[in-house]
């Protein structure tokens, strides 16, 4: 399974390629002893996320919300489809 180390900017320091057995736990480990750094240190600066993970964070990022006044499929409809303003 692949594994990616994030930092505070949302950009992907590293990525490993670890075996199936090996869980997220053991993939934070990898990068620790990579940094070489105190685990405390190692959350204040890092993220470890599975790629698929990662990449469903990154697609709702991206998604334009559905608020967005662009997206108003109502402003398309035709003034016909409306019962009352046609019988006048």
């Amino acid at each position: 399974m692949r594994y990616v180390l994030v930092d505070t900017f949302d950009n992907i320091v590293h990525t490993v390629d670890l075996n199936k057995r090996y869980n997220l736990n053991e993939a934070r480990k990898y990068f620790i002893n990579l940094k070489r750094i105190d685990e405390l240190e190692f959350n204040k600066i890092w993220k470890v996320y599975p790629i698929r993970e990662w990449d469903n964070i990154q697609y709702a990022n991206r998604r334009p919300p559905s608020s967005n006044p662009n997206r108003a499929w109502w402003k398309d409809e035709e003034t016909y489809l409306d019962i009352e303003i046609s019988e006048e």
